[in-house]
């Protein structure tokens, strides 16, 4: 090879080289850039998987029955699928009084699930007594409405306590009422007794859990709810 044709190629090789190392260079800094750059996926809020929702209100085969988990996850338990429950509606002072099923003396929050269907459902679980806490398929039930502590969370803590909410007939109730706007509307349940009351008995989606429909025919052999 002649001595020019030496220099051609040695100077070919070294243009090649150094256009190699610019790409390298670019191509590194455009690492860089995407590595500094907040992840687009990451500043998207979390939002729970609804059938982890759904697996907590197990159903016992024989007793159809709510199970809640006795311990919660704080943040997990603020998170909501339907409408959210407004601080200023957790503990409502206006009530109604029933006196179609219920006692005419019981009075009941005022909203989704009407008063003859709360009196039912308040009968049904309690005879409408404040009855305090029992075991209820491996966990404690509590009050007019046999309230398990998932379910008052769910509903949005009203009052000052689980178990005191739960022996009280105005908290308790706007408990029922709040889980109902929360769930109910979320699941499209039927705007009836029937399904208000499938959903207090089976959990979020109970309404449409074929495992509770033995509660609703429990419910209507109460004198006075044959026809909710």
């Amino acid at each position: 090879m002649a001595s020019w044709q030496k220099t051609v190629y040695l100077l070919t090789l070294i243009v090649l080289l150094g256009a190699h190392c610019y790409l390298i260079d670019d191509l590194e800094e455009g690492l860089e850039a995407v590595e500094s750059e907040p992840r687009a996926d990451l500043d998207v809020e979390y939002q729970p998987d609804v059938w982890n929702e759904v697996d907590r209100d197990l159903l016992d085969v024989d007793t159809n029955k709510r199970v809640y988990e006795q311990e919660m996850d704080t943040d997990d338990a603020e998170m909501t699928f339907g409408e959210a429950v407004d601080p200023a509606v957790k503990f409502a002072p206006g009530l109604v009084s029933v006196s179609e099923a219920g006692d005419p003396e019981v009075k009941f929050a005022p909203g989704l699930v009407s008063q003859a269907c709360l009196g039912c459902i308040c009968k049904l679980e309690s005879q409408c007594k404040p009855i305090g806490c029992h075991m209820d398929v491996g966990s404690l039930s509590c009050g007019y409405f046999q309230i398990k502590v998932g379910y008052w969370t769910d509903c949005g803590r009203p009052g000052t306590d689980w178990k005191s909410c739960a022996d009280d007939i105005q908290c308790s109730s706007q408990c029922v009422q709040n889980y109902m706007r929360r769930y109910a509307s979320y699941y499209r349940c039927p705007a009836t007794c029937e399904g208000y009351a499938r959903e207090h008995n089976g959990g979020p989606n109970g309404c449409h859990n074929p495992r509770t429909i033995p509660y609703w025919n429990k419910l209507k052999r109460i004198p006075g709810c044959q026809n909710m």
